[in-house]
């Protein structure tokens, strides 16, 4: 009797197993299938090329493959992170993750003009020469030296402290004349924990929250863990994933912005370095023209309209304390608005943020306005 129990058990064990292992197979083949599609989605990007906002660039085809090819990134202490070097036919970026303007060795005779911002500074969705930094350069016919710091999904705050930290290695020896920081988009609290926090902070926390990973690897069904991990953060979105924001968050979202602004403002006063501040323009502000993109592939606007309002409604925030926060009174006569430059103008956008040339082109005509120098 006890040998028959025994053998019951021992089976029940071995169809237990044997089912743990066909679970934990299926997993990583679902996850392997998950990247392949997501490389397939990544091809797919390139058919922005065929957007009417190219028509004039044959460039763009090229443009798209390489930037579907580029590299991670670096983990940089501090300032989170820096695309890793490349070198194309459009895009350029050296090893320090920094994207190429003029292509030639600074001239200390004229003035230098850094440029802060994220993934539309940077210059997602053109090639170095239409980038916002080069169009300055050229609108102003070579008479500014122009370095692009901006980088994709950072704050305005990241790139305070990018910008600190090239300063005190010294690697803006002579210290420029100028800087000018585009935010706005990535300072949403869409996709954030929190204040002072930027969109990679989630996927660090569980990094470093993972213990003897490498030992337990093949005892802890971790393919499972990780497909549960991707169904209930599907199902039941955390606060890394997109979420209405509060008024209260929207408020923060404004003051975070506003604070780092004027971080910046005193800091290169001291240093004797002009500021500008510019609130970006975005597909959520405004009286954006998006035909192009609703006709073609409407999935590029990242966010819904209900959440894009609501995401970006801290704007509104931004401009408000401006005129009734008295900390703030000193940044009206460095802070230009671009809420609504593109109104109206079709075929500009590529997304929910990212503009062809002929936007960039807007932006910098704008702004050279704005500051008095020739177009």
């Amino acid at each position: 009797m006890m040998n028959k129990i025994i053998k019951i058990l021992s089976i029940n064990i071995l169809i237990l197993i044997g089912l743990l292992i066909f679970v934990e197979f299926s997993s990583m083949l679902i996850l392997n299938i998950e990247i392949a599609t997501n490389s397939l989605r990544k091809v797919e990007y390139g058919k922005l090329a065929k957007l009417p906002n190219y028509e004039d660039h044959d460039w763009a085809k090229t443009y798209f493959q390489e930037y579907n090819s580029l590299g991670g990134a670096d983990y940089q202490s501090y300032y989170g992170w820096r695309r890793l070097e490349f070198h194309g036919e459009t895009i350029n970026i050296d090893s320090a993750g920094i994207r190429r303007t003029t292509g030639t060795a600074l001239d200390e005779a004229k003035p230098k003009v850094v440029f802060l911002g994220g993934s539309t500074m940077w210059g997602a969705g053109v090639n170095d020469e239409n980038t916002i930094p080069l169009l300055f350069h050229r609108k102003t016919d070579g008479a500014y030296n122009v370095i692009n710091y901006g980088e994709t999904s950072y704050t305005a705050y990241q790139s305070f402290i990018f910008l600190q930290t090239q300063i005190i290695k010294g690697k803006l020896r002579p210290l420029p004349d100028l800087i000018i920081s585009y935010d706005g988009v990535n300072n949403t609290s869409l996709e954030r924990i929190g204040s002072f926090t930027h969109f990679r902070e989630g996927q660090i926390n569980q990094l470093l929250q993972r213990q003897n990973l490498e030992r337990e690897e093949y005892l802890s069904m971790i393919y499972t863990k990780k497909l549960i991990g991707k169904v209930k953060q599907k199902y039941f979105p955390t606060a890394l994933l997109i979420a209405t924001p509060t008024e209260e968050q929207s408020m923060q979202s404004a003051i975070e912005l506003l604070d780092t602004w004027l971080l910046m403002k005193t800091y290169l006063t001291v240093l004797n370095i002009d500021f500008y501040c510019v609130l970006q323009p975005n597909a959520f502000v405004g009286k954006p023209s998006l035909d192009n993109i609703n006709n073609f592939y409407k999935s590029l606007m990242r966010y819904s309209a209900k959440e894009g309002a609501l995401g970006y409604k801290y704007y509104e925030y931004v401009r408000l304390l401006l005129e009734t926060e008295r900390k703030y009174f000193t940044l009206k006569e460095n802070f230009i608005d671009m809420t609504n430059v593109l109104d109206d103008i079709p075929n500009l956008y590529i997304d929910f943020c990212h503009l062809s040339p002929n936007g960039n082109e807007i932006v910098v005509n704008n702004l050279l306005k704005h500051l008095n120098l020739k177009k």
